[in-house]
Formats: C-alpha cells, sequence, structure tokens
C-alpha cells in the first residue's frame, strides 16, 4: 500500500472500513446480537475471497477489530469462522496475519 497514491477507493478497502465501524459499533447499546450476527456473516463470506492483492490485510484487520465485537458479549463466532481464523494462525506465508489471529485466539481464551 502507498498512501501517498490517490485513486479510487477498492472494495477491500471498503471492506476494511465497514469492519472497524461494526467493531466500534458493538459496544453501543442499540446495537444488539441480530444486527452484529448477520454482519459478521458478511465478514465471514468476505474473509473467504482471496483474489485481491490485500487479502491478508482485509483479515489481519477482522481479527485485531473481532476483539470489541466479542468483547460487547452479545454475539459470538460462529465454528466455521474460528476454524478460518485458526487456520490464519496456522499460516506461514503471511506474518502479519499470523500474528493478529494469534492475538485473536489468545484473547478469545481470557473470555472462557
Amino acid at each position: 500500500m502507498n498512501c501517498l497514491v490517490s485513486g479510487a477507493v477498492q472494495p477491500w478497502e471498503q471492506a476494511e472500513g465497514a469492519v472497524h465501524c461494526l467493531a466500534d459499533a458493538a459496544s453501543h447499546p442499540v446495537v444488539d446480537r441480530d444486527f452484529l450476527a448477520k454482519r459478521l456473516s458478511l465478514i465471514e463470506q468476505a474473509w473467504d475471497l482471496t483474489h485481491f492483492p490485500h487479502h491478508c490485510q482485509l483479515k489481519a484487520t477482522v481479527c485485531t477489530r473481532l476483539a470489541d465485537v466479542a468483547r460487547s458479549g452479545k454475539v459470538t463466532l460462529s465454528d466455521s469462522f474460528l476454524a478460518k481464523i485458526r487456520a490464519a494462525a496456522a499460516q506461514t506465508e503471511h506474518r502479519n496475519l499470523q500474528a493478529e489471529a494469534l492475538n485473536f485466539l489468545d484473547f478469545l481464551e481470557t473470555l472462557k
């Protein structure tokens, strides 16, 4: 990424922004479980897309911000989504993604 280059907003950038918004909104009292669950499903679907160069950055952001969603206590991640995050933690090709996935999984252990 080159932040000095100005161009059209890419869909992955919009998705990343949506993840930040959802994480920030999770703690708001009017945001309920259904609202979060529907959007987490969409984020999980986006996770499966790997055809764009920055998919690993989007996934790392998801891992980073999911802690805020989980901290709200309003929703839990599906087993399939957790499996994808575990796979990200186990891979070694994208180190930042691996680190963020491991951090998120460690955070989940503190909630038990």
